[in-house]
């Protein structure tokens, strides 16, 4: 039987030709393990992860139709990338410790849907996803007829605690919560290592905006003991709520891990929003 023809390069090297079904089996059965390594590539990482734990056999099939077609269908959202992104060369993807199966789930759906700028493994802005473009990703797929809702920006003025428990009352109803971020506050990349001015133990970043996707694995806890955010998901008062401890379990880089912020006061500057997918 002759030898299957890849669209993507990296399949045709022997390290990857006879695993790359393996790793996607993997993920199918702990979707975690779906990594951006080096990549800026987090957006669709938060996607890809909400795809494998809702529909695996859906993210199978896409995987594998851009495998070996170099195109693939997710619902109406047509995920075609470019020459450039399909023969990325295995060396170069080893460069930022990315899996093939991940560069081909992850990369495709990124530079398909940029206009300009190509997806390569050296790439950065490139590979930025705005709230925007995760909610379509979303609505698109047909997967979430329960309804998206962004209610995330640039801007993390627009943001505070009722933002934060709002995104809980939809993981607790069963959204996917894709929470962007600052990557600093959960131990991440863009730290000066110095304290943010006025804060203690929160770092100072680089740059004020935000460049980091995570999803929330499990209830937001706010609160010592007894969590405050009662199980209603009305909104409490904010007043005097800055000084409790917030924690979480959240997935991102490859694993779900638990998220602690120290104070709500700490989280809420490198919080910008949220997105959210009800699949019913």
């Amino acid at each position: 039987m002759a030898e299957p023809k890849y669209a993507f390069k990296v399949l045709e090297d022997s390290k990857y030709k006879d695993t790359w079904k393996d790793s996607l089996t993997q993920r199918i059965n702990d979707p975690s393990k779906i990594h951006q390594q080096g990549s800026p590539l987090c957006g669709p990482a938060a996607f890809m992860y909400c795809i494998a734990r809702t529909a695996p056999e859906t993210y199978r099939k896409y995987v594998q139709d851009l495998a070996y077609h170099g195109e693939a269908m997710l619902g109406s959202l047509h995920v075609k990338p470019r020459p450039e992104c399909l023969n990325e060369t295995a060396d170069n993807l080893v460069k930022i410790g990315i899996d093939p199966v991940d560069w081909i789930a992850l990369a495709s759906l990124r530079d398909s849907s940029n206009d300009f700028l190509s997806v390569t493994a050296g790439s950065s802005l490139a590979g930025i996803t705005l709230p925007s473009t995760l909610a379509d990703w979303f609505n698109q797929s047909g997967l979430f007829s329960g309804g998206v809702s962004k209610q995330a920006s640039t801007s993390s003025t627009e943001h505070g605690l009722d933002s934060l428990i709002e995104a809980n009352c939809r993981h607790r109803s069963g959204s996917c919560v894709c929470l962007f971020l600052r990557a600093a506050i959960i131990g991440g990349g863009g730290s000066l290592g110095i304290n943010k001015l006025g804060g203690k133990d929160t770092p100072k970043t680089w740059s004020g905006a935000p460049d980091h996707w995570v999803v929330l694995v499990s209830d937001i806890h706010l609160g010592r003991q007894q969590n405050l955010i009662p199980f209603s998901c009305s909104l409490p008062r904010t007043d005097g709520l800055e000084d409790e401890p917030l924690r979480a379990r959240i997935y991102t880089w490859g694993r779900e891990r638990p998220m602690s912020a120290g104070r709500v006061g700490n989280f809420l500057p490198y919080y910008y929003g949220f997105v959210g997918a009800a699949r019913h």
